[in-house]
């Protein structure tokens, strides 16, 4: 069984404001619609780094440029990066992004992004500072992408860019696009979907599937009650010839023993379907069902089982 279960050399004068000001302009994108360039880890937990963890970063993404220089600012969480292109601020901090974590939860379409923002406990960006190079932010981009791939692991949840509102869930091929010419690239590129084989006799996996199946009723009050955004998923089993996959659709309509939905993830073995094509499954079916509640996600029976041993 298969299973499926982001212009250089300041002044002292701005150097010294500069930890302030980072935040500032964070807290600002938060409550209003002006755009920062920067990127933005969610993290599991606060790093708490240090200056010269900063600088051994910064020279594995730059080089071991005499020019570039990490300089601390009168905030200990905050850093400030000039080179001879761009200047750039660092901020660690040990708090979540949002004052409302269930209200931006509640705005985020995707599963694993909506996700991390409740899991969420801390965050870390890079930002421009001042005006951007004279060939434009793209500049900027490509020096902030570079460092924050140095700065990449596992306590990251996501990535997201303040200037256009993207986000995109943590995955393996992370650094790799943030290091190259695009970095963009990775905010939109589709997360590969972890698939896990399952013995047909795992007590613990059945346990999971009966209490989801037990608990149904749950997920259709919840349902009948949804918002807007609030995203509802089941996870059902799809056949082909003699390939079995079992893939999560986000749920639009219930009829009742039938359900209506789209795919939220590309399938690996199943080749008749892709990303968001739209699905009719049967309840009877029925290995696992999630839904948000905007501050967490409740339900996930099997993937609990999942997260546990992985």
């Amino acid at each position: 069984m298969w299973v499926y279960i982001g212009y250089a050399c300041l002044t002292i004068a701005v150097v010294v404001g500069a930890g302030f000001a980072i935040l500032y302009w964070h807290a600002k994108r938060r409550a209003s619609p002006d755009r920062i360039v920067s990127f933005v880890y969610l993290l599991r937990a606060h790093r708490g780094l240090e200056i010269q963890q900063i600088r051994k970063a910064v020279a594995r993404a730059l080089g071991d440029n005499p020019a570039i220089k990490v300089v601390p600012t009168e905030r200990t969480n905050c850093f400030i990066i000039q080179t001879p292109d761009v200047a750039l601020g660092l901020a660690d901090v040990n708090g979540p992004y949002v004052p409302d974590v269930g209200e931006a939860a509640d705005r985020i379409r995707d599963f694993l992004c909506k996700k991390a923002m409740q899991e969420h406990q801390a965050w870390l960006a890079v930002d421009q500072i001042g005006d951007p190079p004279l060939d434009g932010t793209a500049i900027s981009y490509r020096y902030i992408g570079r460092i924050m791939a140095e700065l990449a692991g596992d306590d990251v949840l996501a990535i997201y860019c303040p200037e256009n509102d993207q986000m995109n869930s943590y995955g393996l091929d992370l650094p790799a696009l943030l290091r190259s010419n695009q970095p963009m690239q990775a905010l939109v590129q589709p997360r590969a979907v972890k698939t896990v084989h399952v013995a047909d006799d795992d007590e613990e996996m059945a346990a999971a599937v009966a209490e989801a199946r037990r608990r149904w009723p749950q997920f259709e009050a919840a349902f009948r009650k949804r918002r807007t955004m609030q995203g509802f998923a089941v996870k059902v089993p799809f056949r082909e010839g003699e390939s079995l996959e079992f893939m999560w659709v986000e749920i639009s309509s219930i009829d009742g023993e039938v359900l209506h939905g789209n795919l939220v993830s590309d399938p690996e073995i199943i080749s008749s379907l892709k990303l968001n094509d739209e699905v009719v499954v049967d309840l009877k079916d029925l290995n696992d069902w999630m839904y948000s509640d905007g501050r967490e996600m409740i339900g996930g029976f099997t993937a609990k089982v999942l997260e546990r041993r992985h």
